[in-house]
């Protein structure tokens, strides 16, 4: 009987080892997954922050883009390396083309479509200054 006492008292011993252990386990997962809660909630924070810095920014953008889409003139849109974006309707007007046209007929990198022989310079120009090439 006494045998049998000492294994039951043994048995619970483990068993409640063994809980502690767990729970030892859990509490530290736990932690982590706070920790990582927090850290996307910190990274929420600063996309939010940064979505609202662009809605501004594209409010403000909103009535320069009108100008360019409805401006007589032809417009091209370019990034520095000269990849063409968009073309507006006065570009069409002028040389006939479609912004998907243009692409087809002469490719989407303005310094490799372009007959001017100063073409880098002036790409390089407009990206330095901020001012539009004629």
């Amino acid at each position: 009987m006494i045998t049998f006492c000492y294994f039951v008292l043994t048995f619970i011993g483990c068993l409640i080892l063994w809980i502690f252990l767990k729970l030892k386990f859990y509490k530290q997962r736990i932690n982590s997954l706070l920790i990582e809660i927090s850290n996307n909630n910190n990274r929420l924070s600063v996309l939010i922050s940064e979505n609202q810095n662009f809605s501004e920014e594209i409010k403000q953008l909103k009535p320069i883009s009108l100008l360019v889409k409805q401006s007589p003139n032809a417009i091209m849109l370019m990034n520095k390396v000269g990849d063409i974006i968009s073309i507006n309707d006065g570009f069409e007007k002028m040389y006939g083309y479609n912004y998907e046209d243009f692409i087809a007929a002469r490719g989407s990198n303005y310094r490799r479509t372009s007959f001017s022989s100063c073409v880098n310079d002036r790409i390089s120009k407009i990206f330095s200054t901020r001012t539009p090439v004629i």
